[in-house]
């Protein structure tokens, strides 16, 4: 019975206050968690091919570790936005930006449905961000914070269909 109760939580949508209790738990080993998808994270960067004073959104950035490369990459004229729910999460990120003396980025604690800016983003990461890009009203807020034309890099996994397995 567990395996259909998984199934029917899956089915149920994204769960906000669970997401960020979950990660509430994890955020101070959440790095560690990540150490296989950091080369992939690594391209996704690359392919958004950021130029010195770009403004670039970071979508679920968690604990940070792209803000700060996005940052360096656009230089002190450029600007990194990112946004995350989890507030525990979004404090090691302004941490980790203090520690790294960039002043160039800001982090909103907030689902990205509700961030209420302007931005005008040249490229977009969303790395690892099932949630967001399952919500037509994140996707189209995330459109709204970039301009036209902008750059999206997007990481993530896609399971297989359950009959696969057969």
């Amino acid at each position: 019975m567990a395996g259909i109760d998984l199934i029917d939580d899956l089915r149920a949508g994204a769960k906000p206050a669970l997401a960020i209790e979950r990660y509430r738990h994890m955020a101070r080993e959440y790095d560690a968690t990540c150490w296989r998808i950091e080369p992939l994270r690594a391209l996704a960067i690359q392919s958004l091919a950021l130029l010195p004073g770009e403004r670039v959104l970071d979508v679920a950035c968690g604990t940070g570790s792209t803000v700060v490369t996005l940052a360096r990459q656009v230089g002190r004229t450029g600007r990194v936005l990112g946004i995350e729910q989890c507030p525990a999460m979004a404090d090691i990120v302004r941490q980790r930006l203090w520690d790294a003396g960039i002043e160039h980025a800001e982090i909103i604690t907030s689902p990205v449905h509700l961030v209420s800016r302007a931005f005008g983003a040249d490229a977009v990461l969303c790395s690892f961000t099932h949630d967001v890009l399952q919500s037509p009203v994140a996707v189209s807020h995330v459109r709204n914070l970039s301009r036209s034309g902008a750059r999206i890099a997007v990481l993530g996994v896609r399971t297989l269909p359950w009959w696969w397995g057969w």
